[in-house]
């Protein structure tokens, strides 16, 4: 038997990967209306192949998906979905209209003696697996801590890598590009600024200012990567590797930080928002300017999604809360910052003051430069909002509050 392999664009003898068994997928109906005879065409079709194979002799298990939701409106995956615009019309609710024209489209299977396939699986039943997998193909983790369990991932499932989403240019978010661009030719794609910072490490250093550059070579050759696609500082979506992206501009954590929407809607937020048990365990947030990123988190309150990933690694299907007690967290912070301010202080004597009151004790000049980094990052809006006061005295700043 010979089937046209629309990869190769040619005719070949059909060789079933497993001789024991031949697993077939087949594309569901969309179930938020009727289908009509041109739907049906391509399930008869399917029909016929599945029976000519078990005529054949091969044993088959086929599947076949329900979209009971994430099918837009626009082949080109833009406008309304088609679920919840069927739900509209007829006042149900999706669930309610997505049984409804199932039981509908498999009466009219019977009908036309189509064969029920052996697996029926609606995508929302399968949303958290698409999430894990997703989730490994935006950002790649610390280079040491991740490395092993990100490859054994792709291997072990037989996965395909062709590309890797950057939100930003952190060592905890990109440790892994270079290896993975390395090992399975995948392509890197990230933000206009953060691609800059990412090309070598005194480029790098943009993100970690308090560290000696002999120290960021050290620390940051292994994250550096050169991206093969940019995306423009404006941009709202991107094509990737023949899949539809949505773009969000989040700046504020990192320069050019962005968010991710997946061709099904799930918001990859990278650290623009953080989990309750990242604010819980936090020091001092990571922001490099904070008035941007308190307009990137604000922004947040109008995004509609059917799941969010926050840091690290946290799935939602609500993050309203999570955005006041994100912008909480940061105003609070600075009013403990401010807290610890006498009137005179240099920066050493404040932050000195600011890190006893939190109990920061470390010897790691990594850790030690992303503790003096982020200071740093509040005093300067501080000053912005007019919450501090800087009065130099030969070369020497002195900080007071107005």
């Amino acid at each position: 038997m010979y089937l046209y392999n629309s990869a190769t664009h040619k005719k070949e003898e059909f060789v079933p990967y497993d001789p024991k068994l031949v697993k077939m997928y087949t594309c569901g109906p969309t179930v938020y209306h009727f289908a009509h005879i041109g739907n049906l065409r391509s399930y008869i079709m399917e029909d016929v192949l599945e029976k000519y194979l078990r005529y054949a002799g091969y044993p088959v298990k086929r599947v076949m998906n329900i979209t009971d939701v994430g099918h837009l409106t626009s082949d080109a995956d833009e406008g309304e979905d088609k679920m919840l615009k069927g739900a509209k019309r007829e006042h149900k609710t999706v669930m309610e209209i997505a049984k409804f024209y199932t039981d509908a489209f498999f009466a009219d299977c019977r009908k036309l003696n189509i064969k029920r396939p052996d697996v029926v699986q609606p995508a929302t039943g399968l949303i958290d697996d698409y999430i894990k997998i997703i989730t490994k193909l935006l950002d790649t983790g610390y280079a040491k801590l991740d490395r092993s369990a990100l490859t054994h991932l792709l291997d072990d499932n037989g996965f395909h890598l062709k590309g890797i989403l950057c939100s930003h240019a952190h060592f905890d978010h990109t440790g892994n590009v270079r290896y993975l661009q390395q090992r399975y030719g995948a392509l890197a794609a990230a933000q206009l600024i953060e691609a800059g910072i990412s090309v070598n490490p005194d480029a790098y250093r943009a993100n970690y200012v308090a560290l000696t550059y002999g120290r960021s070579r050290a620390y940051f050759l292994e994250e550096c990567f050169t991206a093969d696609v940019i995306i423009p500082a404006g941009a709202t979506e991107l094509t990737f590797c023949g899949a539809r992206f949505g773009i969000l501009q989040l700046p504020g954590h990192s320069a050019g930080h962005i968010g991710i929407v997946t061709p099904d809607g799930v918001a990859y937020l990278g650290d623009c928002l953080i989990s309750r048990s990242e604010i819980e365990g936090a020091k001092l947030p990571t922001s490099m300017f904070i008035a941007r990123d308190l307009e990137s988190k604000q922004s947040l309150y109008s995004l509609r999604c059917p799941a969010y990933i926050v840091a690290h690694k946290e799935v939602l299907t609500d993050i309203t809360e999570l955005i006041g007690e994100n912008i909480r967290f940061i105003r609070d912070k600075a009013r403990e910052m401010l807290s610890c301010l006498q009137d005179g202080m240099t920066f050493d004597q404040w932050i000195y003051e600011f890190c006893k009151k939190e109990n920061v004790r470390t010897h790691n000049q990594l850790k030690f430069s992303i503790v003096e980094r982020n200071f740093s990052n509040f005093v300067a809006w501080m000053e912005d909002e007019g919450l501090v006061e800087i009065r130099r005295e030969f070369c020497a700043k002195k900080y007071y509050r107005t």
